[in-house]
């Protein structure tokens, strides 16, 4: 009888563990997307800020 209950019980926690990672996706791929948003920001920022000059000179210099 007491191995039935924990059966049960391990079931249970196993539905419930399962039920707060799946929440937890939703939660990071909204972080990733802002992330994502973010940086794409910097780069665009950063390549307007330089002039189209500077941009040639990095580019032969690497």
């Amino acid at each position: 009888m007491k191995q039935l209950i924990v059966l049960i019980a391990m079931i249970i926690l196993g539905i419930a563990i399962g039920v707060l990672i799946m929440g937890f996706s939703s939660t990071a791929e909204r972080i990733k997307n802002k992330t994502d948003e973010k940086i794409i920001n910097s780069v665009d920022g950063w390549l307007t800020s330089l002039s189209i000059e500077e941009i040639i000179v990095r580019e032969a210099s690497a």
